[in-house]
Parts: C-alpha cells; structure tokens; sequence
C-alpha cells in the first residue's frame, strides 16, 4: 500500500513537472507546413470537417502535411505540443481540378514479332505517355515497356558462322572553337577503339584488315550552333493617350511586338517572346474641360466647276470650322471628346452656299398708310412710307422714294357754316319775276358743328350772304345755277370746270352761250423725285473699319411743289475689318505611320480655327477642303518586299581544304568554304540585315564538312541532283532519284568491304508530279474602283477619264493556285489587268427662260403674279438638276378702298326732231375710279354699286309752261339690305298762271344689296426673295383681303383689325454642288494574297448638295479600291522524311550519324528554301504571348548525332512518338506540350556507354496545335446476369482508350455497392454510396 500511494504521489510529481515544463516552453513548438499539392480529386472522408455532409465525398481540393517541430533542432514531436495556437489547414478547396496531374497512357500496342526466326528469342510491347504529372514527373507513371521470351519452332542452322569476336567502336569529343581561314568553326576529334564480344578494350590491331585502310583518329565539322535573333521591341502603341469620358473604357491595353530575323538551328539558344502586353489606365476627363467651337464663316470662295464660267454671276462656298478645345490645356483634341452622340457632330454644316459678284434689285415694303394730317385744322401734309426689305446689291435697282407727301384739307377747327340758298327773292315789292335775291344764313361754328361767337371765324373769309337771281319772266330764258367746280384729281397740269344748263326756253336764249367755265388747278403739293442706285461704300477720311466708318451716296433729282423733305444723297455705311485665316497654335501629336514598310510617313495636324474673311490674310495653299493642315515626315523603315526585294546569292563551293594543317597529310576531313551575299533586285550588294529584315531570315551556309578520300577509305561522295521527274501523270508512281557512291570503290565491294554502309545509304527516291501533268486556266477578278487620272479629273475629283484594274492569276487543274509563269507557257493569252474608264460627268438639266409676269390675279388689293418655264432637257444622275418650275409674287394693281363711280357733267338737254322747247335727252361720261382717281374697268365698281346711268330724259319747258330746277340727287334709299324708296326735289322757277307747277317732288322703289358679311382670305406664299442675291436668308408673302361674303374683294376698312402676318422669314436654297473630302491615304492590302485582296480609300461628304447642285455620289461611290498582293496563296507544309538508320566511321558501333531530308513543299507541290515554311510559322504565331520559338518547335535538322549500341552499353528503348499536343484545360493558357519517352532494358557494364539521365523529352508546342487535355471514364451497359459492366478511360478529343484516368472518379463495376453504404443520408444508386435527395 504505500508502494502505491509513493507510485501515486512520483506520478502525480511528475505530471506536474511536465506540465509546467510544457507550459513554460509551448513556444519553443512551432507548426511546419509543406507547400500546397496540385489540386485534385479527394476523398473527402480522408479531410472531412464538421461542416461537411457525409455525401460530399470526392471534392476538388489540395493538401499538405502538417507537422509540429521543436524549434532549437526542428525535431517533429506529437502534435499535441502544438496546441497553444491553432493547427494550419492541412486541406483547401480549388476553383477547379486538372486531370493533367495524373499520368495518362495510351493502351498497350500488339506484341512485336519475334527477334528471331528460329530458336528463342524476344518480343516485345509499347505504350506512350500522353500527358506527364505536371508535365514534368515520371515517378507515378506506370511501365511503358514490356519484353517477353518467345521461341519459333524452326531450328536454327548450326553450320552458320559465328559473328565476329572483335570490332571497332567509335567515339567522338567536345566541340571546340576553331579558326580556319578567317572563319569561325567549331571542329571536334574522333577516334575508333578496338572491344572484344564483352565491350572490353583489345588492341586495335585485332580489328585491322588487309583490304582497308582504317583512320582511327579522325577531326570532323561541328554542325554550327545558330542562336536566334530578334529584332528591337516596337514602339507601344498609342492605347494609352488621353484622357477617358464617361461614355468611354477607362483601361486599355498597350502592346508591341518585335520580329524574328533568325531562327535558332542545331540546338542555338530559343527565341525569346515576341509579343508584350502591358495594362494601362487612362485618367477620366473633367466633364467641363472640353469646350466646342463653331468659326465664323470665312470668304466666299468660287466652286472648282464654275471658274471657267464667263457668267458675271457665280456660285461659291463659304466654310467654317469645328474643334474641340481642352480648356486646361487650351489645345486642340480629337473631336470625340465633344461629341455627345453619333449625329451630335454630323448634323453640323460646315460648308454653305454663296454667290459672288451677282447683283440683286431692291425690295421695298408696301406703302404705309398716310399718315395724320400735319394740321388739325386747314391744309396741311400727310406722309407715308415703306422700308427696303432687299437691299439692292452689285448696282441692282434701288428701291426708291422711300418717303411721300401731299397735301390734306382738315376741318377740325372752326368755320363758317351756311344754310341752302332760299329761293329767289324778287327786288321789287309784287313783282313776279325779273331781278332778285337768293338769301342763305351764315354761322361760325367748331369742328362738331357747335355754334361759336363770329370772332372764332376771323380767320377765314366770310362767305356772302346774299347773291343776285333772277326770276325768269313767262317769256325769259330759264338757265340752272353753276355747278361747282370739277375736282383737280391732284394732277397739276388739269383744268378745272363747271356747268349751267338751259332749263326753259324765253326771250334771249339764242344770246346764252356762256354755260362752261373753266380755271387752272393750283392746289398740286406732291413732290417728284428721281434716285439712283447707292455707290460703293467707301472708307472716311482717316477713317479705318467698322460700323458706320464708311459713307456711299446716290443722285437724287426732285421737282418740289410743296415745303417737304427731299431724300438724302448721302449716307453712312460699315466697313468690314478684314479677318485673317487663324490655324491652331499646336501641333498634333504625329501619328503612327502609313505602313509597316517602305516608304511611310506619319502625321500631325493643325485646325483651321478662322478662315479668311473681308478680304484678310488667306489660309496656307496646302489646307485641305476640310481645314486641314498637314505635316508628314518620313518613317525609318525597312523596305518593303514588293518594292525593293532581296534575296540570297551564293557563289560555288570552294575546294575541299583538309583540317589539319600538316603538309603531310593528304586526306582526311575538311572544309569547303563559299561567300554569300544579300542582293537587290537592283542588282546591288546590300548589307546582311536587309535579307534577315525582309523575312529571308537565315543566311546560307558559308561552310560546310567535305572529304578528301584517303586510300580505301569507305567515304561517300555527295548527293546528285535530283532527276527529272518521271512522265507517267500518276502523282502515286511518278518518283525522282538521287544517288551517291564509294569514293574508293564500285556499290559491290564498297558494300561487301564497308559492313556500316547499307545499299539504301545510297539511293533516294522521292514521290513528284510534271507541270506537264495539268491543264491550266486564268482565275479574273471583277473589276476594281474607276480611279481618276489627274490629268483627267473635273469638279472635286468626282468624274473624268481614269483607270480600272483587276487581278488575274493562274489555276492548275488540281484547283491549286500556281504561278502565272505556267499560265503562260500552256496558255494562248494573257488577260489584260487594267483598262481605261470613264465616271460620267453627267448633263445638266436645261430650262427654258422664264416667262413673263402673269396678271395680277386681283382687280384690287393683294393678288399674285406667276411666271413659268419648262423643261427642256432633264438632268442625268450626277449632273446639276432640274429646278422650280412656276415662281410666284405678291402684287397689287391697286387698292380697293375709294373705287367709287364718277360722273362727268350732263351734256346740254338735245330736244327731240330740233324742236327749242319739250322733252329730250341728255347723256354724260360714267367711269369707275380708284383712289388716285384713275379709270379702272367698270366691273370693279359694278361688284359694289350700280352704274350711275348715262343718258337720261330732261326737258327744256316752253315760254307758257312751268319752269322747274335741276333735279337734285336721289337720296339714300331707305332701306341697306332690303327694298326701299328714294326720292329727289327740284323747286318751282316760273309759275304759269292755270297751270298745276306742283311737280317738285319724285320718288322710286330701291334695292341696296348690302346685306354681307366680310373676312379675311390669304392667298398660299409666294417664292422666297433671297436677301442677299441667288440665296440665303430671304423673306416670303402672302396676299391678305378682305372679301365680301359674295367673293368680291373689298376695302380693307370693311373687316375687322387684320391680325395675319404678311410675311415671314425663309431660306433660300443655294444651288451648291456636294463637295467632298480629299481622298484618304489607300489602307493597308486587306488579304496577304489572292484573288481578292484589296486596299482601299475613302473620302467623306463635307456638303450635300443643294438646290440644283450636282449631288453627291452614292455610299458605296465612296469608297475605291485596287487590286494588290496578286500572287498565289501559297501554303508551306515541312515534309521530314524518316531519319537513315546510324552510320558510324568505319564502326560497327558507338558514335555516328543519321540523316535525313526535311523540305517545304508548297501546295503546288514545288519545293522551295525551308526558310518560306519556317517564316509562314513565325508569322501565324507572331502575336501569341506565349510562343517561344526553338529548334526543337522547329525540327527542320537533317544531320543528327546517334549511337549504335555496343556490348556492354546501357540498352535502352527508342524514344517513342511524341504524344499529341495537350495542354492543362484548368489553365486560362493554351501553352501546349508534347512528351516522348524511353525505358532502360539493361544498365551499363563496367567500360560501356552509361544510361542517360534523360528518359524523358517534353517539347512545347504550338498554340495553334494545342487542345486541352480531358480525358475521363466512359461505361457499358449493366449486365442483367452478373449486374457488372465494364468501364474505361477515353481521350475525349479523338475518343482513343488510354490509361490514366483518377480512380477516384471511376464509376462502379458492380451493381452492388462494395463496401455497403454506412454513412448517414446515403443510398447505393447504380454501384456507389449517392446522396438521398428529398422530395
């Protein structure tokens, strides 16, 4: 017991101990992490957390080991010495998973036949790897090759000899640098050992023999090492200039590229990337910091078409100018930056229509109304006027007097009034005729009619009282009162008139003859005057410009008959201050250039801000048509292929010179050396770098190995040229040779002495086809853009003579594109390419002059007047149209207010049968009148009153009969819009005694039609008058009337205060031909070869045309385009014909060479310089960030080193195909790669060739060539019987079996689930544990 209890307390002592040891070293424990796994396919189950659901069971994650260590010697210790901090993750999930990371196979191939016929022997069987574990690793993947015995039932024949126990085994050095004749080479030593059936070194003199003669040390050629050159990194572009709006990408991408001029041969370093991308982020523009700016209009400038016109009279185009301005800058940007939407900019017209030298009448307003009289009492002036609404121009008639007067009568003030004079009153008291007085009251009165005191008459005469009479007697002659005088008619050289009339016949009627009276008209007050046009405006003394800083005068020529105002013969006028043309103060940046070669240039612009007015300093002569000034400088380029073009020459071959230099050496390996040189098609020799820089790419070889045979040597002479190409047209049986011999001796001894040498070493047979084997035809193009020759252009470039051309190449049989040569030779004739064309001027459309003026359309007030004219000759498409044909203008012959009839005086009564006394007629002259008192057509009186009647009944009384007066005028009738009565009065002049002298009185029935109504009626407007001649601002008319309800056009007194606008503003259209751009530069070809490429230019329409102006050309007229890169698409296809089997020197194993021939084929199936192929890939990928171009992307070697294995070597497999081109389908990068492998058979012996480290080759590949690597499992049907199926793994691209797939994706073989499902929500479904989905 106290055993326990001490066992307790040292237990419990030592619990303690370690305890406060722990806790007082827990930082001396550290977690120790490893870095992430690629992400894969997990079990989850081995990782699971808490959080996750039973079901998730294979997730796409990475894992790492977790571990705690001691920090003073990183011992791992458990982990629960880590647990004062929190333990680091050792699982993470990934976005997505790449089966790349597993090690792909393809099946296993066939087993291989035996190795030998009789007896026992080997076979053997392959697989490929497809894709590597991160392309890289070949620890996890499975064997590749297998090997097992085999035996062929045929005995083998005993008496065979045995091979021989010894042989030669060669072995090369190290490259080393060497100079031989100036020339850079690299050389290395080789050399033959003798080894014995085991690989063990004997004396050579056991493998010597009598009948050849062996160099067992030897100096050969190093194939030379090129490395690759590129040329400079472009400039970036010009992504990242500016500044960004809100309605533009505020980040781009900048890029440039740089070329390779020469690519990397026998194992020379890669060419580095060609292509850089770089992000850039452009500042947001200040939403105000741009400003527009619209130009005023500059001089009117005289169209191209029309300079050679003889018309006084010319059209031309004034232009202004758009920019956009930065206001922190005060610079000049594009215009994008101003623009707010696509027709915020094209809406605005920056050309317009003017005309030169073309004079323009006057356009006066009507008259004003008269206006007040000058007076409010007696005679006085009234005035009225008119404006100029067109001035007149370029010595146009003037407008005029632009101001009358004339004389008014006004009776607000006071005057005498009288009374009808009474009847004649006899001077003698009961007297019945004879002398007497006619009596009448006289009043002063004001201009109401109240009556005043006489004084307020004093001013004016007092009119008589009484005036003598006289009272006919029963036999007196009876004559009538005067009548008043007639009216002047306001026309100064008109008499005056009045009348009496013989009313009775008496004693000493045959006496009266004095029954007219006339006088001279002397109240004529209007003004007469003359004016001529205005002169030209002309500066003040010491005056300079502006505003009333001129003065221009006309003559003025007046007749006055009244104190008025005569018109000015002088007047101020403006000078115009001339305006310079103003260009933006900066330039723009210069722009890339034109092309990528040859003669280039690139840009920069100034902006026409002000063009020239008033005659001001003109803008430079190089201003485009759209107010541009260009500056070009040329680009540093190089020269382009189809300019200047250069190619390699060669001289021969030297003589083979032998590489050592000992005279007592005669034989042996060499050097044959030739110059090479870059020549133009000038004929010039130009430096290297023009042939590299032109895509030529790498220089010919200027040295090559050669042999100087030594005595019973086994060297072989060079390759022949190829034959000629046999002649049976069968592209399968057609073949060319090529062959090479034994230096030393005839094919059958070389081969029985020089075992290493193969009867196919010296023969080759390739596959080819003769020209002659086809039919050729010419492939045409359409014809291109007629494009004006400069000699031949008319009115801005827009028809005239030029040339068309067309592309033409020639096409063999096979459908293949060839070249013209063959055309030519097989063919009778060569299409032509170009031809003369014609872009139609066009006719202009002809009229006819224009009629005269119609009539006015109204009697009075406001008509229209119309002219016309036709067509003779209509305009073709694209020539100067066709105009109005009717023109129309307000017209007035005169107003209609004061139309009234007038009457002239009766005549004297004419008795009937020439009797002195009784009934008879008399007759007077009825006229219609306007207001000016001219004679106008009755009709226009007849529509408002009846015609006063002409001749009517009078009577002159006998001495025994009574005697009446005149008969006054009929009253008013009584009623305005329906039947009434009127009546007249005359009064009694001789009373006959017995006689009824009562008949003083006479009435008749009336009728007034004056029962309308009256409105305003407007006529539609007339043409619009250009202010300014031809066109522009102008004014247009309508005439407005009152009108009767019965249609007769009324005084305008008669309607309602006229509100209705007269006139209004309009435009004239300027009959202005389109105008267009200068044509832009021509693009770039738009195809690198063929039929169809084409480069083209565009020009813009700055000025549609307008009126009768040519109009512009269709869309699709312009744009022109040309032909260009006309030549065969040609594609390149490198035919690598297997490598020759190892050919040693003078061994039977060890170190040797293979060979083999690579060309480029074109698709013409002619052979051309491996160069076209390898340019034609450099260019396909020449904008791809990845590609890296090697000599192994390249393979073009034909020389390779290789080795035959001898006794006691390390055996290993021949390296495999390479796999397709794959790459990882989880990365965003298609950089692709290839892998080849090989498997060791049998390690090295002591003395024989060690196994090499590199068993297995990954390549990278083309872009273009690669396509992701996804492979995944496919699965049969469930058998009903065994409830199995069978399941494999597939290449999804070619739907090939390979081997590889993860095994934690593998669908279930067996119905059944095996283990059975345990976990909480799982069921089996179709042979695995699957979650339980709830409904």
């Amino acid at each position: 017991m106290a055993l326990i209890t001490k066992l307790k307390i040292f237990t419990l002592v030592s619990f303690i101990i370690v305890t406060l040891f722990a806790s007082s070293s827990h930082c001396q424990f550290v977690w120790n992490t490893t870095r992430w796994a690629d992400c894969n396919l997990i079990d989850s189950w081995q990782h699971r957390s808490p959080t996750n659901s039973p079901c998730c069971r294979l997730i796409c994650g990475q894992t790492r080991h977790v571990t705690c260590l001691r920090q003073r010697d990183q011992l791992v210790v458990p982990i629960h010495y880590c647990q004062h901090t929190s333990r680091p993750p050792s699982f993470q999930s990934c976005t997505s998973c790449s089966q790349s990371t597993n090690c792909i196979v393809s099946v296993w191939s066939d087993w291989s036949p035996c190795s030998t016929t009789c007896g026992p022997g080997l076979r053997s069987r392959r697989r490929q790897i497809l894709t590597l574990p991160n392309h890289q690793q070949l620890d996890d993947c499975p064997s590749t090759f297998q090997q097992q015995p085999c035996y062929n039932i045929l005995p083998c024949n005993q008496s065979k000899s045995l091979q021989t126990s010894v042989m030669w085994k060669s072995q090369i050095g190290q490259c080393e640098e060497y100079i031989f004749e100036d020339v850079e080479v690299k050389l290395r030593q080789g050399g033959l050992i003798c080894i014995d059936s085991n690989g063990n070194y004997v004396s050579n003199r056991f493998c010597t023999s009598p009948t050849t003669s062996i160099r067992t040390i030897y100096e050969e050629v190093c194939y030379p090492q090129v490395d690759c050159l590129v040329s400079d990194w472009d400039d970036w572009d010009l992504a990242c200039q500016g500044c960004a709006n809100a309605s533009m990408p505020t980040n781009f991408m900048q890029r440039r590229i740089r070329r390779i001029l020469r690519y990397p041969v026998n194992g020379g370093q890669a060419c580095p990337l060609l292509f850089q991308e770089r992000p850039c982020v452009l500042p947001k523009c200040a939403t105000s910091s741009y400003k527009r700016v619209i130009t005023e209009w500059g001089e009117c400038v005289l169209d191209s078409s029309v300079k050679n016109s003889s018309a006084s009279c010319k059209m031309g185009t004034q232009r202004r100018s758009l920019v956009c301005i930065n206001e922190h800058t005060n610079t000049i940007v594009d215009i994008k930056f101003c623009q707010s939407s696509l027709t915020d900019i094209s809406s605005i017209n920056l050309a317009r229509g003017c005309s030169l030298n073309c004079s323009q009448d006057c356009l006066p307003s009507q008259w004003s109304t008269w206006s007040n009289c000058s007076t409010t009492c007696g005679i006085g002036i009234t005035t009225r006027y008119r404006s100029v609404i067109i001035p007149a121009v370029n010595g146009g008639k003037d407008c005029g007097i632009l101001n009358q007067t004339q004389t008014c009568n006004q009776n607000n003030c006071s005057y005498w009034r009288t009374d009808a004079w009474s009847k004649c009153l006899p001077d003698q008291l009961n007297s019945q005729c004879g002398r007497g007085t006619s009596l009448r009251s006289i009043y002063c009165v004001s201009y109401n009619g109240n009556p005043l005191a006489d004084r307020n008459c004093n001013h004016l005469p007092r009119p008589s009282r009484a005036r003598p009479c006289l009272i006919p007697c029963l036999d007196d002659c009876i004559l009538s009162e005067w009548t008043t005088w007639s009216d002047c008619h306001n026309n100064c050289s008109n008499m005056s008139k009045r009348h009496r009339y013989l009313l009775g016949t008496g004693q000493n009627c045959n006496s009266v003859d004095n029954l007219q009276q006339t006088r001279t008209c002397n109240d004529c007050t209007k003004s007469q005057c003359t004016v001529g046009p205005w002169g030209l405006c002309l500066p003040k003394r010491n005056g300079t410009c502006g505003n009333n800083q001129g003065f221009r005068s006309r003559p003025v020529n007046c007749t006055l008959l009244g104190n008025i105002v005569t018109p000015s013969n002088t007047q101020d006028c403006n000078i115009p201050c001339p305006i310079d043309c103003q260009l933006s103060s900066t330039w723009t940046a210069w722009s890339t250039c034109s092309q990528s070669c040859g003669d280039g240039y690139s840009t920069r612009m100034k902006f026409v801000i002000q063009y020239a007015h008033h005659g001001g300093r003109p803008c430079p002569p190089n201003v485009t048509i759209d107010g541009v000034v260009l500056e070009r400088r040329p680009c540093d380029l190089p020269q382009c292929q189809n300019a200047t073009t250069y190619q390699w020459v060669t001289q021969p071959w030297s003589l083979c010179k032998l590489l050592q230099d000992n005279s007592s050496v005669i034989c042996g390996n060499g050097i044959q050396l030739r110059q090479v040189n870059c020549i133009s098609n000038s004929h010039l020799i130009v430096d290297h770098e023009l042939c590299i820089n032109n895509s030529l790419l790498n220089s010919p070889a200027i040295f090559r190995p050669c042999v100087i045979p030594c005595k019973n040597d086994c060297t072989l002479t060079s390759w022949s040229p190829w034959s000629k190409c046999s002649s049976n047209c069968n592209q399968y049986s057609d073949t060319k040779i090529r062959k090479r011999y034994f230096h030393n001796f005839n094919k059958s001894v070389g081969l029985d002495l020089c075992k290493h040498i193969k009867n196919e070493d010296l023969t080759q047979i390739a596959n080819c086809i003769s020209d002659q084997c086809f039919t050729y035809k010419w492939l045409i193009s359409k014809w291109q853009s007629c494009v004006l020759t400069s000699a031949n252009v008319t009115g801005n470039d827009k028809c005239g003579s030029g040339i068309q051309k067309r592309s033409i190449l020639c096409e063999r049989s096979d459908n293949n594109i060839v070249d013209d040569e063959l055309c030519v030779k097989y063919m009778d004739s060569v299409p032509a390419n170009w031809r003369t064309c014609t872009i139609d001027c066009g006719t202009d459309c002809q009229m006819t002059q224009w009629s005269d003026w119609s009539d006015c359309d109204h009697e009075c007030g406001y008509g229209i007047k119309r002219r016309n004219r036709h067509i003779i000759r209509y305009a073709s498409a694209n020539a100067k149209q066709c105009g109005h044909l009717e023109e129309s203008e307000i017209c007035r012959r005169r107003p209609c207010h004061g139309i009234t009839w007038f009457t002239d005086a009766w005549s004297q009564c004419v008795l009937n049968n020439g009797s002195v006394c009784g009934h008879g007629l008399r007759n007077r002259n009825v006229y219609c009148i306007d207001s000016s008192q001219k004679s106008i057509p009755k009709q226009l009186c007849l529509t408002l009153t009846p015609q006063p009647i002409s001749v009517e009944q009078c009577q002159v009384t006998c001495a025994n009969q009574c005697g009446y007066s005149m008969w006054s005028n009929w009253t008013p009738c009584s009623e305005t819009c329906s039947r009434g009565s009127r009546r007249r009065t005359r009064y009694l002049l001789r009373d006959v005694s017995g006689l009824d002298c009562t008949d003083t009185v006479e009435a008749e029935a009336c009728i007034v039609n004056s029962c309308h109504n009256y409105y305003w009626t407007v006529s539609s407007w007339t043409r619009c008058l250009p202010i300014k001649p031809l066109c522009g601002k102008g004014v247009q008319f309508r005439a407005i009337n009152c009108q009767r309800s019965d249609g007769v056009v009324v005084s305008p007194s008669l309607c309602s205060r006229n509100t209705l606008p007269t006139r209004r503003d309009c435009h004239v259209t300027c009959d202005t031909d389109c105008i267009l751009s200068e044509w832009s530069s021509w693009s770039s070809c738009s195809a690198k070869c063929g039929l169809h490429g084409k480069i083209t230019r565009q020009r813009r329409i700055l000025y549609n045309a307008t009126g009768t102006g040519k109009p512009c050309p269709q869309q699709q007229n312009l744009q022109q385009s040309q032909p260009c890169s006309v030549k065969p698409c040609f594609t390149y296809t490198i035919i690598r014909n297997q490598w020759s089997r190892c050919i040693t020197v003078g061994s039977e194993c060890g170190h040797g060479k293979k060979f083999r021939a690579v060309s480029c084929i074109r698709n013409d199936g002619t052979e051309v310089d491996i160069s076209k192929c390898i340019s034609t890939l450099i260019k396909a990928n020449q904008a791809n960030v990845e590609f890296s171009l090697k000599d192994s992307t390249l393979d073009v070697s034909t020389t390779g080193d290789c080795y035959i294995p001898c006794k006691g070597d390390c055996m290993l497999t021949t390296w495999s195909n390479y796999s397709p081109c794959y790459y990882d389908c989880s990365n965003g990068k298609n950089i692709g790669y290839r892998v080849r492998t090989r498997q060791i058979i049998n390690r090295a012996k002591i003395g024989g060739l060690p196994c090499p480290d590199n068993i297995v080759d990954v390549m990278q590949c083309l872009p273009s060539e690669a396509r992701c690597a996804n492979f995944h499992w496919r699965t049969g049907k469930w058998s009903v019987l065994s409830g199995e199926r069978e399941v494999w793994c597939i290449d999804s691209t070619n739907g090939k079996n390979v081997s590889g797939c993860s095994k934690l994706t593998m669908p279930p073989t067996n119905i059944q689930c095996e283990p059975e499902c345990s976990e909480a929500y799982s069921e089996c479904r179709d042979g695995q544990c699957s979650c339980i989905v709830s409904s």
